[in-house]
């Protein structure tokens, strides 16, 4: 399996950049949807995994911690940089 720092595209889907562990994305990285969505941040076990920053195609983004791909304590901004929310999740329900 791929260890160490690599490239990784997935046809019609996006790229991973980044750390790989087992030959899953795991430590640092960042991924780039074909649609201009971006993760930048931790990954463990191919998952969005702690801290990062999710930027959506129109600008709006979010900074915070993520969880197995989801925002479990974030703030959500505008595309001016303007903070417009905070979201925590409660992964016990």
């Amino acid at each position: 399996t791929f260890e160490g720092k690599g490239v990784f595209v997935i046809a019609k889907v996006g790229t991973y950049d980044g750390d790989f562990i087992d030959g899953k994305s795991d430590g640092q990285g960042s991924f780039k949807w074909l649609n201009y969505n971006e993760y930048k941040g931790t990954y463990k076990n191919n998952a969005m995994e702690g801290n990062g920053k999710y930027r959506k195609y129109n600008g709006f983004y979010m900074i915070g911690k993520f969880s197995n791909n989801n925002p479990t304590d974030v703030k959500y901004y505008n595309n001016k940089g303007d903070e417009i929310s905070k979201t925590i999740y409660n992964k016990s329900k």
